[in-house]
């Protein structure tokens, strides 16, 4: 328990770091596993607002009256040089460590989540996606799919995955929406 986060701040943390123990384990327990991680985006909702806690290059946009907002960083080596402007998007977006990522799941058991807390509002839509989708899939892309299909969840999440595949299509895709209607 952090007493410098809320209750459900430390709800979520406590769930990563449970999800990060457990892959650890894994790992020291079958040699086969051993090295794996993963990457893991995660929200929480109470009341009015909703807490984002991740770590690496999983993202959780935000959908709010037509505008796309990604509110997590990615945790990678290029993004980090490009924090730095050591690279440009452009050079970013092709380099051969585009996919190095700074923290994971599964490499150590002391880890630092990144939490953020962020207002809701009818109508708003949050994704959470791997960068399967998000390496894919233009950020405006995505806007446009979300957008045109608010009212439909399954079918914005089924046109994401083909969109990712159609261009390539080279990660795992793993997408979840949620629609605050209140």
């Amino acid at each position: 328990y952090n007493a410098d986060l809320t209750r459900v701040e430390n709800a979520l943390v406590n769930a990563i770091h449970l999800a990060n123990d457990g892959v650890c384990r894994l790992a020291g327990e079958n040699q086969a596993y051993s090295g794996m991680g993963t990457t893991i985006a995660g929200l929480l909702i109470d009341r009015d607002f909703a807490v984002v806690g991740h770590l690496g290059d999983s993202r959780v946009y935000r959908l709010r009256n037509e505008v796309l907002e990604c509110l997590t960083m990615d945790h990678s080596w290029v993004n980090e040089q490009l924090r730095k402007n050591i690279l440009t998007e452009e050079e970013a977006r092709n380099h051969r460590w585009r996919n190095v990522i700074t923290r994971a799941l599964g490499n150590k058991l002391d880890i630092e989540v990144e939490l953020q807390s962020v207002d809701m509002e009818a109508g708003d839509l949050f994704l959470l996606c791997t960068d399967g989708l998000s390496s894919m899939v233009t950020e405006e892309a995505i806007r446009e799919i979300l957008s045109e299909n608010k009212d439909d969840l399954d079918r914005a999440c089924n046109l994401l995955l083909s969109q990712a595949n159609a261009n390539g299509g080279i990660d795992n895709v793993t997408s979840v929406l949620l629609s605050v209607d209140r």
